[in-house]
């Protein structure tokens, strides 16, 4: 039996003079989470332009017959919706990238796949308690395959790193396990940010 070769981590890491970047890419897919993707991808088109299909007559000014389809109007806005998701999700999973980097005086969070994303700045002195995030929920650590850093809000709220700005928690460092968040965390500290004694 063939022993392990022991993880190495996702991160990548640079130190380019007052710039310090770590890139955490998402999780590698296999072949089968591809199909997977383009099959759930394809399902959703099929439903969204039927749903199309069938209101444009209606659009288009059959207004005089009074039928307006009130059922299908609601079903095709949640299906959208669902269909954002699920397109996010796929970008995020395929190409996402999530950037944490200390400039000067500032560190910036990245989270996007493609050119579509958010990036925060936070002002570093400000920035307190930087340490591992203990969920008291463990439900929300889940790794369903449509869970993206921006679940649950707009906002960072997923993450193996946490730190207080201010009189809230911001999270960050998705996707990676305890090991290496650690290791992510001592960088951090050796660069200067305010990491209590454990």
């Amino acid at each position: 039996m063939a022993v392990e070769t022991p993880s190495r981590g996702r991160s990548r890491i640079s130190n380019l003079g007052d710039t310090f970047e770590i890139v955490i890419p998402s999780r590698e897919n296999s072949f089968i989470m591809m199909v997977f993707i383009c099959a759930s991808l394809g399902g959703w088109t099929f439903g969204e332009f039927s749903a199309i299909r069938d209101i444009l007559p209606w659009v288009l000014g059959n207004l005089k017959t009074n039928r307006i389809p009130f059922f299908l109007l609601f079903w095709l806005v949640g299906w959208t919706a669902v269909g954002v998701h699920m397109i996010w999700s796929s970008a995020w999973n395929l190409v996402g990238k999530e950037k944490i980097v200390l400039s000067g005086d500032r560190l910036i969070l990245s989270n996007k796949a493609l050119t579509f994303g958010a990036t925060k700045a936070y002002a570093l002195n400000e920035a307190r308690k930087f340490r591992l995030y203990v969920p008291l929920d463990t439900k929300s650590t889940s790794t369903s395959f449509w869970k993206t850093p921006f679940d649950n809000t707009f906002s960072f709220p997923r993450g193996k790193l946490a730190f207080d700005y201010g009189m809230k928690t911001v999270r960050f460092a998705f996707g990676i396990d305890e090991p290496e968040a650690r290791y992510l965390l001592s960088l951090l500290k050796q660069r200067g940010v305010d990491v209590p004694a454990a």
